[in-house]
């Protein structure tokens, strides 16, 4: 049964993360014959599957997180779900699973927001749910981050933070590090912030590190400038505070 609006406002005052869930979902079938079919938005519920389901015995699965953000005028949009989709459809080829269209991935995440919009939070840095080095400081200091190599996910986030960071004034950079390297450049100096990223936290700062190689923490250890003015203009541009000069926001009710 859908919850009550009273209470529905109840748990977004403090919704947490996968704490509480909509009341309805997506659902879409696929056949060898007719493909991806049959969208429906339906009341949230289990999942039947069949016990010969590959899931259960091979772990093939994928899956794909994204967010809608509520803005200043009232409306809701989505922060690229066109990037989604095509990260969902690539993550299907690589094992061999159906591929899902872009255009219908996106259609049907706006179907479902549309229909649950009154669970789309209001306060800057909440939404609904669908590393990083900083070398140097201030406008001379260079964002660097691991390269993409294959066993690193090509994040969304990540890619729009390096975007951020270069409209933000500062130099980009990817490459290679080691852990001796990330213990030497912090207690050095050279490397003043760190965090990490991720659809759900957008960007979580690091303060201290541990390991078996030891301890180490990072400037005062307590979140950098650089790193809060990256993640403060990146969800500026999600919740429609900061001009989205990119397109990255897409509109849905």
């Amino acid at each position: 049964n859908p919850v009550s609006p009273t209470q529905r406002e109840k748990y977004l005052e403090d919704p947490g993360f996968g704490k509480y869930f909509t009341d309805h979902m997506a659902v879409a079938e696929w056949n060898q014959a007719s493909g991806w079919s049959d969208l429906t938005i339906s009341a949230y519920g289990p999942l039947n599957l069949d016990p010969a389901a590959m899931v259960f015995h091979y772990g093939q699965e994928i899956f794909e997180g994204m967010k809608a953000y509520y803005q200043p005028d009232g409306s809701i949009a989505l922060f690229r779900p066109d990037a989604n989709a095509l990260r969902f459809a690539k993550s299907a080829a690589r094992i061999t699973l159906p591929e899902l269209p872009v255009e219908d991935f996106v259609s049907a995440v706006e179907a479902l927001v549309k229909q649950d919009a009154g669970w789309v939070p209001k306060k800057v840095g909440e939404s609904l749910y669908f590393l990083y080095f900083v070398k140097g400081r201030g406008k001379d200091a260079t964002i660097f981050t691991p390269k993409l190599t294959g066993t690193l996910l090509h994040g969304i986030t990540r890619d729009s933070i390096l975007s951020v960071a270069k409209d933000l004034g500062y130099k980009v950079e990817e490459g290679m590090i080691s852990i001796d390297q990330w213990r030497d450049g912090v207690a050095s100096g050279e490397i003043s912030e760190i965090f990490a990223c991720g659809t759900a936290a957008v960007i979580a700062p690091v303060g201290s590190a541990k390991s078996k190689y030891g301890t180490w923490v990072t400037g005062d250890g307590n979140p950098g400038e650089i790193t809060m003015e990256i993640r403060n203009h990146l969800l500026g541009i999600q919740h429609g505070t900061v001009a989205d000069k990119h397109g990255w926001m897409k509109r849905v009710i």
